[in-house]
């Protein structure tokens, strides 16, 4: 058995904010991630220094020109001169998504039901396609769901992009028993591809781990992962405990350790959506900052390029075992999805949801 059951003395307050702090720690590192998402690493440092760790974020939103082009991070007062502007706090499809999620289990009372939300997937992409994050690879598979394919034959074939693995920690968090059954068919929603589903299962088992366990166990929690990816992918499983050689090394000889494991990286820079790498990456910045959220969150943007997916995927974890306390206020009240549902809608859904799970079944389970 990959589980095993035990009861954890953990007050219903602490559980709660776990639960709570490992989505918005989600939405927060997509929102802050947005702001520099394709940048290289020399402006993703800059970012991060002179903007994040004073708080001088909070003034930039994203912007892009009339031509479509980035813009990237721009200055509140400059937003007139961007046909598109979006203000501080606004977060991509990836927690567009695990917002999806969240009103499915909900509305379905605490389960998760994959017909229900492929009908929500559809309706978004009914729409306009969004400049801040509705990506090729979720808009190829609704159009498969919109032409009556099932969900499970609407994921792209060799395409090995972190889109599933990214939302995938709620799984964790809601349905522990199932976790790698209900994960790994979750990303088949868009990927046709073990290791996309591996690399879901993984972060997943991190979420559940970190939201459990008292201490982090590096060697222990990367044992677990991998047993269970196993199930799946083993060369994805193999990927996860080369980790063991590297979370004690300086961020930039992990980086290369890490690229490594990939033939053919795009670009030496900066992170790409490879699920493995950037998985990888997550893993890494968590398991190297246990204790602060935002060291965790920078670590995971100081790279550059793909870093709102590796910040939501790092903020998830490290949400999960530090809980909503430790993610700034300032952060948390400006989430916003076009200036819908923000930060206090996030949370009043997240806590519905765990108030309709965790009364089923008040255990907790370690691994």
């Amino acid at each position: 058995m990959i589980f095993c059951y035990i009861i954890l003395m953990y007050s219903e307050d602490f559980k709660r904010k776990r639960f709570i702090g490992s989505i918005l720690g989600l939405c927060v590192g997509d929102s802050l991630g947005f702001i520099i998402k394709d940048y290289d690493k020399k402006i993703a440092k800059d970012y991060v220094i002179n903007c994040v760790n004073n708080l001088q974020v909070l003034q930039y939103g994203r912007g892009y020109r009339s031509d479509s082009k980035v813009t990237g991070p721009v200055h509140i007062r400059e937003q007139n001169k961007c046909s598109w502007f979006y203000k501080f706090g606004q977060y991509t499809d990836h927690s567009r998504h695990l917002r999806e999620i969240l009103l499915c289990v909900y509305e379905n009372n605490g389960t998760f039901n994959f017909e229900n939300y492929t009908k929500k997937i559809t309706q978004m992409y009914k729409y306009p396609r969004r400049r801040n994050g509705n990506g090729s690879i979720i808009k190829n598979a609704a159009d498969k769901l919109n032409r009556g394919i099932s969900y499970k034959f609407s994921g792209i074939e060799n395409t090995l992009s972190n889109t599933s693995a990214v939302n995938s920690g709620i799984f964790g968090l809601l349905f522990n028993n199932d976790l790698i059954d209900i994960t790994s068919t979750y990303s088949m929603i868009t990927h046709m591809s073990s290791k996309c589903a591996a690399g879901s299962v993984c972060i997943a088992s991190f979420v559940l781990m970190a939201s459990v366990n008292q201490t982090i166990q590096p060697e222990n929690f990367l044992n677990k992962a991998a047993e269970c990816v196993s199930k799946i992918d083993t060369e994805f499983a193999q990927n996860i405990l080369i980790l063991k050689k590297v979370i004690n090394l300086p961020a930039d000889h992990a980086f290369v350790m890490i690229k490594s494991i990939k033939n053919g990286w795009e670009d030496n820079n900066k992170i790409n959506s490879d699920v493995v790498v950037s998985v990888l990456w997550s893993i890494y910045c968590f398991l190297k900052h246990p204790n602060n959220f935002m060291d965790c969150i920078n670590e995971a943007l100081l790279v550059g390029g793909n870093v709102h997916s590796t910040a939501a995927m790092a903020g998830s974890m490290s949400g999960a075992f530090l809980g909503i306390d430790a993610i700034p206020k300032q952060f948390l009240e400006r989430l916003n999805d076009d200036s819908k549902w923000n930060g206090v809608d996030l949370y009043n859904l997240s806590s519905k949801v765990y108030d309709i799970c965790y009364n089923k079944n008040d255990d907790m389970i370690m691994i």
